[in-house]
């Protein structure tokens, strides 16, 4: 795929909306720690439409982080963000909690990877667009380290790689994970998230390459994906 298309432009807009936003958690998540959000479209437009968004990293953008002077790290992205960025979060699943990233103030200021999972807290300020621009990874190269409690069901955040455009429903993504209780969509216009529970039914939502999900695991099965 890298030789077919080497670089590409990924195009997301990120609303930005008032400070009392209330969202919906799933069970299981750390509301402490600012809350998740909205997708992003790779490649292509995806409109947001609320304070916290989340966005995947779907392409390897060193390159354009290094010509804007900086790394490829919480702190640079919220400098490619941009002004009104209050915060970059990323889930930790072993620990069921957030790392967090507050530009100018610190914290967590952990690395990205192509295909990581990124929650953007940002305030009335923020622009509506962020572009990131990058090689497309080699066809395998990107995967998840899932965990898996003993009991119960351990949210984990993956997007879907794209070379896994033949997943293009919850179920089927369900099905290629394994011991899956709930694939999970944020739903930004709304500040609830879609659900859909495997074998039962609910929000059936498109799934594509590029966009976040959030699937709660069930003991057994991988510990890696795809």
């Amino acid at each position: 795929m890298k030789n077919l298309l080497s670089s590409l432009a990924i195009v997301v807009v990120l609303a930005a909306l008032g400070l009392t936003t209330v969202v919906a958690l799933p069970r299981g998540m750390d509301a402490t720690a600012s809350a998740p959000a909205a997708p992003v479209e790779a490649p292509a437009r995806a409109p947001l439409a609320n304070k916290y968004n989340v966005i995947a990293m779907p392409l390897d953008a060193t390159q354009q982080f290094a010509d804007a002077g900086v790394s490829f790290n919480a702190e640079g992205l919220a400098a490619i963000v941009g002004t009104g960025t209050q915060q970059i979060l990323q889930w930790n699943p072993s620990t069921g909690t957030y790392l967090s990233y507050i530009p100018g103030l610190g914290g967590d200021n952990f690395n990205l990877t192509v295909g990581g999972v990124y929650w953007l807290e940002l305030d009335g300020s923020a622009g509506n667009i962020v572009s990131f621009v990058g090689d497309v990874p080699d066809q395998g190269s990107v995967s998840f380290n899932l965990v898996r409690p003993v009991s119960g069901c351990t949210f984990n955040d993956i997007s879907l790689p794209l070379d896994q455009g033949a997943i293009t429903t919850p179920q089927e993504l369900a099905d290629s994970i394994g011991n899956v209780e709930q694939v999970l969509q944020w739903n930004a216009s709304t500040g609830t998230f879609l659900q859909y529970i495997p074998g039962l039914g609910g929000d059936d939502f498109d799934v594509k390459i590029g966009y976040p999900y959030h699937v709660c695991l069930q003991p057994g099965g991988s510990t890696t994906w795809p």
